[in-house]
């Protein structure tokens, strides 16, 4: 995984940051099941994942010397995509959109709280034909509808 971040002051109070990250993903490829006792291969997990892209963008603005605001998106390229989605993990691009703020009522004391929802960027479709080898016999069709939503508070205190 490769992270690169930049934080920008525009003004005394207002900040912008953003950042692009990369999942080497594609690495996994088809890890094999190996017994201990034998050695030998019992399966293969055939992934073939794509590598993984985040882009993210939000600011930061310093309401007074006590509570800064923070807000951002972000797009998320799943590394799976509809050639090898499955049930087993039917994944998808995804956007994240975040709120937050720290209030800091004394200087060595302070309350941060944050929010994000994150959904996927596309209507997501599995179809898995009778054959295949997780689910040989059986035919799966579908539409996947997923989101997740994350509450965050921390409190900190500095001696």
């Amino acid at each position: 995984m490769v992270t690169f971040s930049v934080k920008q002051r525009i003004t005394d109070q207002f900040r912008v940051l953003g950042t692009v990250e990369w999942t080497n993903w594609s690495r996994l490829k088809a890890p094999a099941i190996i017994s201990k006792a034998t050695g030998a291969t019992i399966s293969t997990l055939p992934f073939n994942y794509d590598d993984g892209w985040f882009f993210a963008l939000g600011g930061e603005y310093d309401w007074n010397e006590q509570l800064t605001l923070r807000a951002g998106a972000a797009y998320e390229m799943s590394p799976i995509d509809t050639g090898i989605r499955s049930l087993r993990l039917p994944d998808d691009d995804r956007i994240w959109l975040s709120a937050g703020m720290t209030y800091k009522p004394m200087e060595n004391l302070s309350l941060d709280l944050g929010y994000t929802h994150i959904f996927t960027a596309n209507d997501t479709r599995v179809n898995i034909v009778a054959g295949h080898q997780d689910f040989a016999g059986l035919t799966y069709t579908g539409d996947v509808d997923s989101s997740v939503n994350i509450v965050s508070a921390a409190l900190r205190y500095s001696f």
